[in-house]
């Protein structure tokens, strides 16, 4: 009876432990993007294929929450782990702001907190290969076009978006 509880009482130091181990380094990770440096970080999950892949080493640079735009891949702290989604969209509710995200392979939507964010992946490295992720500027066509073509600014601004998924490449 008192080996179980000092089994139960060691089990709870040691997720405790690694709580805290977790929550260190999700902190350095934010300082350093804070303080303008990138950090790596490789991908295991099958959730952003065909964007990324399992393996894929991630590099994740700072934004500001203003900064971020649809189809930015975000880097995030989820339960004992971190995550990469695309941003649909952002919303403010309550006065607090989220961003709306998705799994490439998912159909449904979920809400992120802003604190949750750790950075943006910025180049993704597969096979030795580098693959910058290009960005466009996220509703620029649409404030200029809109007010003179309406409909057809929003699907530019949509095929825009989409094509920000598409990667350069450099050797």
């Amino acid at each position: 009876m008192a080996e179980d509880r000092d089994a139960e009482r060691h089990a709870a130091r040691q997720e405790i432990n690694r709580n805290m181990a977790a929550a260190a380094q999700v902190s350095q990770m934010r300082q350093a993007v804070l303080k303008g440096k990138t950090f790596k970080s490789r991908y295991g999950e099958k959730n952003m294929h065909p964007l990324v892949h399992p393996g894929d080493v991630l590099e994740i640079g700072g934004a500001t929450l203003m900064e971020i735009k649809p189809n930015d891949l975000l880097y995030f702290q989820q339960d004992n782990g971190f995550q990469v989604r695309r941003v649909v969209r952002h919303s403010v509710t309550g006065g607090e702001l989220s961003f709306i995200v998705k799994a490439e392979d998912a159909t449904t939507e979920t809400t992120l907190p802003a604190a949750q964010i750790i950075g943006r992946v910025v180049r993704i490295e597969r096979h030795g290969e580098i693959i910058e992720l290009v960005r466009f500027g996220g509703g620029d066509i649409q404030k200029q076009l809109g007010p003179m073509l309406g409909k057809a600014a929003n699907w530019v601004q949509d095929t825009i978006d989409k094509i920000s998924l598409y990667f350069s490449r450099r050797k």
